[in-house]
């Protein structure tokens, strides 16, 4: 799924706020010099953007040269002519000619003056340079001269972004949110950083404010969409999903939002409305069948699935996930060497995974060849993260290779390390009990697991391991 994110980019025309109107310019406005350099005050001033900076500088330049400046107003002529030079791209320029301005503004005593300066030039370092740390020790003195101004919160917000110094933005974003609290863009970039420092609750809490703020916040919608697919939150999921169709309904990606959000409810009619709609617009990219594949397994037709999942691999050569669920299916068909095949391209995308080695594990374990081969791993999978079902697939393995002991002390992690394990677990372990001579135990286990699931005793008759 995909992500937005924020930058700096839009730094550029900072300077622009600093640019000398006609109608509010100092006193210099009302000389002879105003009036004598007239033109090249219009060209200073008014051109400012995309208009070709070259006549800018020579006019900000000239005006500099010639005209009798007071402090102020020659320090806001070397902002605009800085600003010029960077979009010249004349970035040393730039920089050097807003160092002069700071100087002017410095002897002029005007602190909010000098505080949009020192902002500018960090801003000209960020977006020109990629200097962050620089622009951080310039938004830092820009924050200290004017410390309740939401503006250089909100840009030091950004640097601290871009250096992955994610909580310090929180605050800068916390304290521009209490500053400007009807601006769904503060609590939107609130919502962002306490995303990337992996604070879900808050970040749905920003987001969510700015969406009461402004309903059509469009990006605001997705990245909560995208959270509370993390979060399992799907009725959540599917309101955000149903509000971007409102708001773009021509938009491929919404139909996949919503495809997804109903196949984790399990309407899978909807589901595959919605993805049939969107791999239609969108031929060419794997997710659309993955997911479309997730719901044909889901719908026990395994064919679809597999031709999904292998049309996703075909666009998508390195979708690990498309790989596992393939295999998993081929499983159910017990096509166990293409299975295999499967989850060992798994298993070699992603050798940090421990599901990879615990379902590579579970398919020998039924399939009963490569024991020793899935004995180690589920050992790697349990060594990666000890769960109840990697703990279950290493009893069944001990099982088949005539471990009883093992194996039922496998089971018995396999009960203890789940508050609702599965009746697979408490059927193994009765057959354990079994096997040790323990039979009314075995028994006991055994029928307690099929009161909880009829099907448990298939579970282990289809790998031939019967009482």
């Amino acid at each position: 799924m995909r992500r937005s994110s924020f930058g700096v980019t839009r730094w550029a025309g900072l300077a622009c706020g600093l640019v000398l109107a006609v109608g509010g310019a100092p006193a210099w406005a009302q000389s002879d010099d105003a009036q004598a350099l007239e033109a090249e005050w219009r060209d200073c001033t008014q051109n400012a953007g995309p208009v070709d900076p070259g006549p800018r500088i020579t006019a900000c330049q000239k005006i500099l040269d010639e005209g009798e400046l007071d402090a102020e107003s020659r320090a806001l002529f070397q902002v605009n002519l800085a600003a010029a030079y960077g979009d010249a791209g004349l970035i040393d320029q730039g920089l050097l000619t807003y160092s002069a301005a700071l100087a002017s503004a410095v002897e002029d005593k005007d602190v909010p003056l000098q505080a949009k300066i020192v902002a500018s030039r960090g801003a000209l370092r960020a977006d020109a340079q990629k200097d962050y740390d620089g622009a951080l020790r310039d938004l830092n003195i820009s924050v200290q001269m004017a410390p309740a101004d939401g503006l250089y919160r909100e840009l030091r917000g950004d640097i601290l972004v871009k250096l992955k110094r994610y909580a310090e933005a929180v605050a800068d974003y916390d304290l521009l949110r209490r500053l400007t609290p009807s601006d769904p863009k503060s609590h939107y970039r609130y919502g962002e950083a306490n995303r990337l420092l992996g604070d879900n609750a808050k970040a749905i809490e920003g987001y969510s404010r700015a969406i009461q703020l402004k309903p059509d916040f469009y990006s605001a919608i997705e990245q909560r969409y995208l959270l509370q697919t993390t979060t399992r939150d799907f009725n959540g999921a599917l309101a955000d999903a149903q509000s971007m169709m409102r708001l773009r309904p021509a938009e491929p990606a919404n139909l996949y939002y919503r495809g997804w959000a109903y196949s984790r409810l399990k309407d899978y009619p909807r589901a595959l409305t919605d993805l049939n709609a969107y791999i239609k617009a969108e031929t060419q990219v794997a997710d659309g069948y993955l997911e479309r594949g997730i719901v044909y397994a889901a719908q026990k037709n395994a064919p679809l699935a597999i031709a999904d999942f292998s049309q996703a691999i075909r666009l998508s050569p390195t979708l690990t996930t498309a790989y596992i669920r393939r295999g998993l299916m081929k499983v159910e068909l017990r096509d166990f060497p293409g299975a295999i095949a499967d989850l060992d391209v798994a298993v070699q995308q992603a050798p940090a995974l421990a599901l990879n080695y615990n379902n590579r594990c579970w398919a020998r374990a039924l399939w009963g060849q490569g024991l020793d081969l899935a004995l180690a791993d589920c050992d790697a999978a349990i060594k990666m993260r000890d769960t109840s079902m990697a703990r279950g697939n290493r009893a069944m393995v001990r099982l088949r290779l005539g471990q009883p002991q093992l194996a039922f002390d496998d089971y018995e992690a396999s009960l203890k390390l789940s508050a609702n394990p599965p009746a697979s677990s408490l059927y193994g372990r009765g057959l354990a009990h079994m096997r040790l001579g323990r039979v009314a135990e075995g028994q006991a286990d055994m029928a307690a697991a099929l009161a909880k699931d009829p099907a448990a005793a298939e579970y282990f008759q289809r790998a031939g391991l019967a009482p």
